[in-house]
């Protein structure tokens, strides 16, 4: 047998969600997917043949091979995105989940730790311990919404502990981290002399609530990525363009100059043709907000008089369901997918902090939706 990394999970056997779901597409059952997170499949409208003679220019077949990226695609980044800084403080990526890859190699030894908020996106664990680095979960506290448990992010800092991570707003509760907390975040981080990652790809969708960019903090003394991309922000997965913005000094920069140039894999196509796409999809922006937040509205209506508390949301695509407490979060998913071919998320996947609680996409186009939520409240 081929002995493999301690880094990969010890075993990759699918759950019994995952095994239901499977089942019910091989029969080619209909399902409505609550968890739907690929916008190109829910019925946008995309620019294809402008899209298409983008990439057919002559230009972007150009191969230019640069750490950092393009300097025309820095510039024009950093135009976009933030005032404060030049394309000398923007690193483009291939995705967000490359960026993060990065930084890990940057800031880690094999061994180090990264604080990580909980709830949170599951992704995160996997791709520290991919890079040998060991998460150390933080809180978030839920009341009137969502706020950072400061005095846990102060106990479980420690000698190890080489960056934290926070999302704004944070998938899957949607909460954008108030302008409280991110200015006592950043001044602990300037105390402990830990750099701050903070992934803001949901930022351009606000829902119930508005957020303040860390992107406006570029010019403080304490070194700080911020992320973003263009599969979040312009509903367009497949065109592989991310970026980190940070204020890290030059010696930083030069080692993460390093780090990417053993990758180069930021393909130039899209680097060639970033400016041109940016206006070309300005369109599916107000397409995507306006859905997510007519089906946040229509599933707060339809829940209103159920036993589902819809939780608030600032902003991102989720929505929070939380439920009657003697309610089983599996059995209520594997029953609604079973009986009423409805598939959501159960609670448990993101650490949410409630007995029994769901997780639905905002992204389904409204007939669906209205159906999927319709089935969810009756089954309860």
């Amino acid at each position: 047998m081929l002995r493999t990394s301690s880094r990969i999970p010890s075993s990759l056997e699918s759950n019994a969600i995952t095994t239901a779901f499977q089942l019910k597409k091989s029969r080619r059952e209909k399902i409505i997917d609550l968890t739907e997170s690929n916008p190109t499949q829910v019925g946008f409208r995309y620019p294809e043949r402008e899209i298409s003679s983008i990439f057919g220019k002559a230009e972007t077949f150009l191969y230019e091979p640069e750490p950092r990226g393009l300097l025309s695609t820095r510039s024009f980044i950093a135009k976009n995105c933030s005032p404060l800084i030049g394309p000398e403080n923007v690193w483009m990526t291939s995705s967000s989940s490359e960026s993060y890859s990065f930084l890990f190699k940057l800031l880690c030894d094999p061994g180090d730790e990264v604080l990580v908020p909980t709830p949170s996106y599951p992704l995160f664990e996997g791709l520290l311990n991919m890079d040998g680095v060991r998460p150390r979960f933080y809180s978030l506290e839920h009341g009137k919404g969502w706020w950072l448990n400061r005095s846990h992010i102060e106990r479980e800092v420690s000698q190890k502990t080489r960056a934290i991570l926070i999302v704004n707003p944070n998938n899957p509760t949607g909460n954008f981290v108030s302008e409280n907390d991110q200015e006592w975040l950043l001044d602990f981080c300037r105390i402990k002399n830990i750099p701050l990652i903070v992934d803001e790809v949901f930022f351009q969708f606000p829902v119930q609530g508005k957020g303040r960019s860390f992107s406006e903090f570029l010019k403080e003394d304490v070194s700080l990525f911020v992320l973003g991309g263009f599969s979040k922000q312009f509903a367009l997965p497949q065109v592989k363009l991310s970026w980190i913005l940070s204020n890290i000094d030059a010696s930083g920069a030069e080692q993460l100059d390093w780090i990417s140039d053993h990758y180069l894999t930021v393909p130039s196509l899209q680097q060639h043709a970033c400016k041109k796409l940016w206006g070309a999809l300005s369109s599916v922006l107000p397409q995507v907000r306006e859905r997510v937040n007519r089906n946040y509205s229509l599933l707060c209506r339809e829940m209103e008089s159920s036993q589902v508390k819809v939780l608030a949301c600032e902003g991102g695509w989720n929505a929070v369901l939380s439920l009657p407490s003697s309610v089983n979060e599996e059995e209520t998913v594997l029953g609604l997918l079973e009986n009423r071919g409805v598939l959501v998320y159960p609670g448990f996947y993101f650490d949410l902090p409630f007995q029994s609680s769901l997780v639905i996409s905002l992204l389904l186009e409204e007939a669906d939706f209205r159906s999927g939520i319709q089935a969810l409240r009756d089954s309860l």
